[in-house]
């Protein structure tokens, strides 16, 4: 019996059900099953699979949960990417998976582009900071399926040497898109922001009114030092409310809307000078706060669970262990694992080294295997970039 003699959507079916790399692979047998594997229902669907055994296995921690790290060796050094499973019998707790083969383009452009951030297996690569090289591209990338996209040139142009620009990434779940947040500014004033759509393939500029409720007077570069959360499709940023205020508020950006929100913080997090970060804990925004802990060289973490989003009242104090740091600090975060465990960057000697805190039992334990690193994702194999009309393989 030939296999075309099968309904398509019995094979698609069947096709969704198989590993990635299978996937790959028995696109070549023919062209049916090709154009069943590059239409956007199939690669909806295996996404949905994918992420849908995340779930299930991550409290298992048998590798199923990727992420994804950046490491950059020196100032001008080379730069890599790598998938790392989460699994519990490797000596630090994670074991690394695969370096992905990244395009030419990527790696002329290493000491100019920054990882914006992942959603969905594609990874967004901008020229974050100072417009000094308006030729370094912005890049969507999925190293999976070996495709990216170049992005056309952005609206706002370059005024002068001191503009800066941040980027970010997302996706509006409501029309299947992946969106590019631009934010520009001026010295201490903002310039412009748009988005750009890849559905559409162009850049919008937002209106004031859209960015109404974002501080006009913040720099990009204290927005690029500061941590962010992409969570029920929003980017979220801890910062002060106005230029003189040492008071803090979360400001949102919803990808659907494409509007700015305010979310009240903790009130006891809201005028603290100590470092605080968010992050995604679960199905959760969670707040991490670092204080010097009342003693010299001790320091105290702190983390805040929004139980219900947007709910001020749902914010819940989980750090009943009091888990404390002594002879060493903390720098920041890279974020939590599948076992809601808290990955941090800690400073021993002038050297920076990785840990990771259990915030249910105040345990702490080193991460031998992430140190150098300087950003974690979620990470999920995906088809997306398979049938864009304007992805270029390699």
């Amino acid at each position: 019996m030939s296999i075309n003699c099968f309904p398509e959507e019995i094979v698609a079916d069947i096709l969704v059900r198989l590993p990635f790399k299978s996937v790959i692979k028995v696109r070549r047998v023919c062209k049916t099953w090709n154009s069943v594997i590059k239409s956007c229902t199939f690669i909806d669907t295996y996404l949905r699979r994918s992420l849908s055994i995340q779930s299930e296995h991550e409290n298992n921690s048998d590798g199923r949960h990727h992420l994804l790290l950046r490491k950059k060796n020196g100032w001008y050094g080379n730069s890599y990417y790598s998938y790392y499973g989460n699994i519990l019998s490797s000596p630090s707790g994670y074991a690394e998976l695969i370096k992905p083969a990244i395009p030419d383009v990527i790696k002329r452009c290493f000491s100019h582009l920054s990882m914006v951030g992942t959603c969905n297996g594609i990874i967004c690569l901008a020229h974050d900071g100072l417009l000094q090289d308006e030729d370094a591209p912005t890049i969507i990338w999925n190293p999976s399926v070996r495709k990216y996209v170049i992005l056309p040139s952005p609206n706002i142009k370059k005024n002068n040497f001191k503009d800066t620009q941040t980027y970010f990434f997302g996706y509006d779940s409501l029309i299947n898109d992946y969106k590019v947040l631009r934010i520009v500014t001026v010295r201490n004033s903002l310039l412009g922001v748009e988005v750009y759509s890849l559905a559409n393939g162009c850049w919008t500029s937002l209106s004031a009114a859209a960015t109404a409720v974002f501080p006009a007077y913040l720099c990009s570069g204290f927005l690029r030092k500061s941590k962010d959360a992409f969570f029920k499709g929003a980017m979220h940023w801890v910062l002060p409310r106005d230029r003189n205020s040492k008071e803090h508020l979360i400001v949102s950006f919803d990808f659907g809307t494409e509007l700015f929100h305010e979310i009240v913080m903790p009130e006891g997090f809201r005028k603290t000078g100590c470092p605080c970060y968010i992050l995604r804990y679960g199905e959760s925004l969670a707040l991490v706060q670092i204080d010097n802990g009342g003693e010299h060289f001790v320091y105290g973490l702190h983390l805040w669970v929004m139980k219900e989003y947007g709910a001020v009242k749902s914010w819940t104090k989980l750090d009943n262990n009091n888990v404390l740091f002594k002879g060493y600090r903390p720098t920041s975060p890279l974020g939590f694992n599948s076992c809601d465990e808290l990955v941090m960057k800690i400073l021993v000697d002038g050297d920076r080294r990785a840990i990771v805190v259990d915030f249910k039992t105040g345990n702490k334990n080193a991460a031998t295997a992430l140190d150098g690193y300087s950003s974690m994702n979620p990470f999920v194999e995906s088809l997306i970039l398979l049938s864009q009309p304007n992805a270029v393989s390699y």
